[in-house]
């Protein structure tokens, strides 16, 4: 009777500390998202920044909303950039980027060649890419060889997925290697590296590039608009 007493108050102490963990755990977790919901937006900034190199996508997607809305565009795109770069098909974090981008005027969103290939790129991955496009072309080979009845509606059918899914390839192997970054304030987009050269344009808060070459604190870049020019280091933060 003593060793089941003795069993039953150990099952109870394990239970209690079980259930004590999981709903600190809870607690812990929900902390940042609690305080974006009861708009203390400042406050949740402090928290999720104060482990930002251990985030995960979900966190750093809340954190780019409390950015949001204290009025730091460029924070906000710069970590949900991060999120989605853990997590590309992370669908919130898209729509939330979707919506910060349509913030920026109007000369300084995608291009509309980006857009076109944004789905596919998201989506699928490049060796897949690969083997669709060499799948096309030899159904179009086939096609034209072997004389197939109506192939002028195939042809055209096959080329226009030719285009997208070769735009896409095209798309991943001119910036999978180059680095990618967010302009944190408001700075001139230069002739060359160096105060000396003329300005060319004003690149706003937010505006995203991607690194072609760096000289003497300043970065060589081309902005997502197809501008490309040179910008001072201290006014971005690579992602």
């Amino acid at each position: 009777m003593h060793l089941r007493g003795l069993k039953m108050k150990r099952s109870f102490i394990c239970s209690l500390l079980i259930t004590v963990l999981t709903f600190s755990f809870i607690y812990a977790d929900n902390t940042g998202l609690n305080l974006i919901k009861k708009g203390q937006f400042q406050s949740a900034v402090s928290y999720y920044e104060s482990d930002s190199l251990h985030l995960n996508p979900s966190d750093l997607n809340n954190l780019g909303f409390a950015y949001y809305k204290i009025g730091s565009l460029s924070r906000a795109i710069l970590y949900t950039n991060r999120a989605l770069k853990l997590k590309p098909d992370y669908k919130d974090a898209y729509n939330n980027l979707k919506f910060y981008r349509s913030r920026l005027p109007n000369d300084f969103q995608q291009l509309k060649s980006i857009h076109l290939f944004n789905f596919i790129v998201r989506n699928i991955s490049i060796n897949m890419l690969i083997v669709l496009s060499l799948i096309g072309i030899l159904f179009l080979i086939a096609l034209i060889l072997f004389k197939i009845r109506y192939n002028i509606v195939f042809v055209i059918v096959i080329l226009i997925f030719e285009f997208f899914t070769n735009g896409a390839i095209i798309s991943i192997k001119q910036n999978e290697n180059k680095s990618y970054g967010v302009i944190i304030k408001s700075c001139d987009i230069l002739e060359g590296a160096g105060s000396e050269f003329i300005s060319k344009a004003k690149a706003p808060e937010g505006a995203e590039f991607y690194l072609m070459d760096k000289q003497d604190g300043y970065y060589h870049v081309r902005f997502l608009n197809g501008i490309e020019g040179w910008i001072a280091k201290s006014d971005s933060q690579l992602i």
